[in-house]
């Protein structure tokens, strides 16, 4: 068991840490259906697997649901389904919405951490890769990390 101190007053509580659970939520993938499988079925899976040997999290509890703040029913401009504000997300620990964009030729994607934990975690809870549609299928497993 670990406890980790976050400020003077406040610890994490006494929780083992367990493999991040991260679900990719993808918006307008607009591939070929061989890009778009190579995608989400090797891609994304093999980046998360190798994600999940390293980072260690606090899980949430079995009540509780991770909630996505959003405004217009968006967050930064890509659609967010309700169940994801309303009233949450059992059983994982990240959220990252995937969507593709025509960036041209020198960019690959762009990435970020959108929303950190400010509860006792401090993990992030909610990212976002962009990722341009003439770099599929270029990626390397490799690449593929930097993005997540």
């Amino acid at each position: 068991m670990h406890t980790a101190l976050i400020s003077p007053n406040r610890q994490l509580r006494d929780t083992a840490y367990e493999p991040v659970r991260i679900l990719p939520y993808y918006v307008d993938i607009n591939l070929p259906a061989d890009k778009e499988a190579y995608l989400k079925d090797t891609l994304v899976p093999s980046a998360l697997k190798w994600l999940q040997t390293i980072v260690k999290v606090q899980r949430r509890t079995a009540s509780e649901k991770l909630v996505v703040k959003v405004t217009n029913n968006e967050w930064f401009g890509i659609p967010v389904p309700t169940k994801h504000y309303t009233p949450g997300v059992d059983d994982i620990d990240s959220i990252i919405y995937m969507t593709m964009t025509g960036y041209g030729k020198s960019y690959a994607a762009t990435v970020g951490t959108c929303a950190i934990d400010s509860g006792h975690r401090f993990i992030p809870i909610v990212g976002m890769t962009k990722i341009n549609s003439n770099f599929i299928p270029k990626f390397t497993n490799d690449a593929m990390l930097h993005l997540v």
